[in-house]
């Protein structure tokens, strides 16, 4: 066996743990019903990464209701008790026929992190906190200090809620904790309580009492068998109200920092705690909360290492461990005694089967775009994966053996090509796919040029070429089809994934050999001292970024009035982190700003205060991209069989889309 060090069984509290992987618990939007309990896709959801192999599952974190906050985006479960343990009953019998083992999470709120547009009436515009601070989305508005009362309430909630899940036969609990600047990690935290009763900082803990009296009050109720996993942030990684440290950064820590946190684990385990569950960040440094792409993997293991070699009971951790390389790692080596794999278990639910097999390339990776997932959560959309569309379908759409085998022909290796080429194949089809270039990957090759994201999405080009070999696919690189040629072909289905290309205007003053795109600059194009970026989507962002970390003086104006706001919008710990980098790499940022011409070695543009220049040697349009159709519009209007589109030739769009696209319609011919 390739990684025997993730395969060894180990205990939380008197439960057997059969392996070292966890599947972390992770937001699920609006997937759960409407009075939030579990259906039946969610519960095969989990069921699907059970048997994908994973040895422990922590639920989706439920909001209990204890009176104090309501929102319109948390709906208590458990006002329904009939109905709660139904489903979690359901679940659990479904993931124990894999010797899987079920911690249900729970958690009292949001406290000073809830968007102020999410409150309810009930709550007349003011959250609730330890004290009284402002409201991390809008400072402006103070949040109220909870009563002596409220708080009692909050702990009562959780105690009344665990007994509910262990009646309903789940194997453990996972409470909140002093964990991502939710609600008890706000009394944890000094610069957020300032109370001066006994749940403030009064010498004696009473701060961890939101949490520790929950822990002793669950063991009272339920018995010292039944395990109480606590989350814990080690380091918050603020360097101010709403302000991140990027990595490497030096600077003082607003918010706990390792020493305290090391006390505070030592803490939760006296008060009876079975194990720790480890995440870095909060609210106020989201990128560390929600680590993009542009954060290292295994982020958070050295911080977890200092809260295990801290305390006795095991301590679990997530973070972008995206390989089973790294996982074997973190535990042969002392770092965590379980790694938990939140996104990369929604990439490939069979993430630990394979890691078993020791067939690591066959792991579809998480590339850390966060556009299905928390991109997604934070704009009250379905969660999904952007690399894997049957997330939350793993039943209703599952990939069949076709009834008919056909010959079918791709024309486009792109993202969406080569996924529509694989499931197309994988369902019986003889599948035939053309690539007009030397390599599959389309577009995306060039998203993986920045070597802050190339480690990540090089692995998704390399784990497509392997897959769509492995099932078949007859690949047929430096060949263009043309219209007359595909209708000559034979084919039964023909799917066009041409992709788009890149936008470019001739603006006043630039001669036509000037005119240079984002795409050629990743191309190998080579570019002036001084740059001018013309478009601030997260294309241009990220060439700017790049090459400013190239030495060269670089400038970005965007028309629209903020950076990476037009069209499909990137996810929020991704802009934040975006936004920084190019901040700390000394990028000019003109908003709600338009070229209007290039004067001798100067441009000319205009926002709202007037006419400005600046100098540059190169402008680089990064102004999106044109869907290249007019092959599909052709074969359409003139071939008698199924003629199908995928891709940015459908509409330019990112990742996500094309992979769906891919998916549902490989499933379909």
């Amino acid at each position: 066996m390739k990684y025997p060090e993730l395969f060894q069984p180990f205990n939380i509290g008197k439960l057997r743990i059969k392996n070292r992987i966890a599947m972390a618990p992770m937001h699920l939007g609006g997937c759960c019903d409407s009075d939030g309990n579990l259906n039946e896709a969610v519960i095969d959801y989990f069921e699907a990464r059970a048997k994908g192999g994973v040895g422990l599952i922590y639920t989706c974190g439920f909001a209990i209701n204890s009176g104090v906050e309501e929102t319109y985006s948390t709906v208590d479960p458990m006002a329904d008790v009939a109905k709660f343990k139904i489903t979690i009953t359901r679940l659990t019998e479904r993931l124990h026929a894999y010797d899987t083992k079920l911690f249900v999470e729970i958690g009292p709120g949001s406290g000073r992190v809830i968007f102020p547009e999410m409150m309810t009436p009930k709550m007349n515009g003011q959250p609730v906190a330890p004290s009284a601070i402002p409201n991390r989305w809008n400072p402006d508005v103070i949040c109220r200090p909870l009563t002596r009362e409220e708080v009692q309430a909050l702990i009562d909630a959780q105690i009344k809620a665990a007994v509910q899940i262990k009646e309903a036969g789940a194997d453990g609990i996972c409470i909140g904790g002093p964990y991502g600047g939710y609600f008890p990690d706000q009394f944890m935290t000094r610069a957020f309580n300032l109370r001066d009763d006994e749940f403030g900082y009064d010498g004696k803990n009473g701060q961890n009492r939101v949490v520790t009296d929950v822990i002793r009050g669950i063991k009272k109720a339920c018995g010292n068998n039944f395990p109480v996993t606590a989350r814990l942030t080690p380091k918050h990684y603020i360097k101010a109200p709403m302000q991140s440290p990027l990595p490497g950064e030096d600077f003082v820590e607003y918010g706990r920092d390792i020493d305290e946190s090391i006390e505070l684990a030592r803490d939760l385990e006296r008060a009876g705690v079975d194990s720790i569950l480890i995440g870095n960040g909060s609210y106020d440094s989201f990128y560390w909360l929600y680590p993009p792409t542009y954060q290292k993997e295994g982020l958070w293991l050295e911080d977890a290492k200092k809260i295990k070699d801290a305390v006795t009971v095991p301590v679990v951790c997530p973070g972008k461990i995206n390989t089973p390389e790294m996982a074997r790692d973190a535990v042969r080596d002392g770092y965590v005694d379980c790694v938990a794999i939140g996104r990369p278990s929604l990439a490939d639910a069979e993430w630990a089967n394979k890691a078993h097999a020791g067939a690591d390339e066959d792991i579809r990776p998480c590339i850390g775009c966060q556009n299905g997932c928390i991109g997604r959560c934070f704009t009250a959309g379905r969660v999904t994966c952007a690399v894997n569309p049957q997330v939350l379908y793993e039943k209703t759409d599952p990939i069949l053996p076709a009834q008919v085998k056909k010959r079918v022909l791709v024309i486009g290796g792109g993202i969406g090509g080569m996924e529509a080429a694989r499931v197309a194949a994988l369902r019986g089809h003889e599948v035939h796919l053309y690539e007009q270039s030397d390599k599959l990957g389309g577009l995306f090759n060039l998203a993986a040029v920045p070597s802050f994201k190339a480690v990540e999405d090089r692995r998704l080009l390399n784990w497509y070429a392997r897959a769509v070999e492995k099932a078949g696919v007859h690949v047929h690189l430096n060949t263009r089809i043309t219209a007359e040629e595909a209708s000559e072909f034979g084919a039964d289905e023909i799917i066009v994934a041409t992709g788009a290309t890149a936008k470019a205007i001739p603006f006043p003053g630039l001669e036509q050999s000037e005119v240079i795109t984002a795409s050629d600059v990743l191309s190998g194009k080579e570019v002036g001292k001084r740059c001018v970026v013309v478009g601030g989507g997260l294309v241009g962002c990220e060439v700017a970024l790049w090459l400013a970390r190239m030495g060269k003086q670089v400038a970005v104006l965007e028309v629209q009035p903020a950076l990476m706001s037009a069209g499909i919008p990137a996810p929020l710990p991704n802009m934040l982190m975006m936004l920084d980098m190019l901040k700390a790499e000394n990028v000019s940022i003109y908003t709600g700003a338009s070229f209007d011409r290039k004067d001798g070695d100067e441009i000319v543009f205009h926002d709202a205060d007037g006419e400005h220049r600046i100098s540059a040697d190169s402008v680089i349009q990064s102004i999106g991209y044109r869907a290249e159709d007019a092959l599909y519009q052709q074969l359409y209007e003139t071939c008698s069989v199924k003629v199908w589109k995928v891709g940015d030739c459908v509409q330019p769009a990112n990742v996500l889309e094309a992979v769906k696209g891919g998916y549902f319609v490989g499933n379909q011919v």
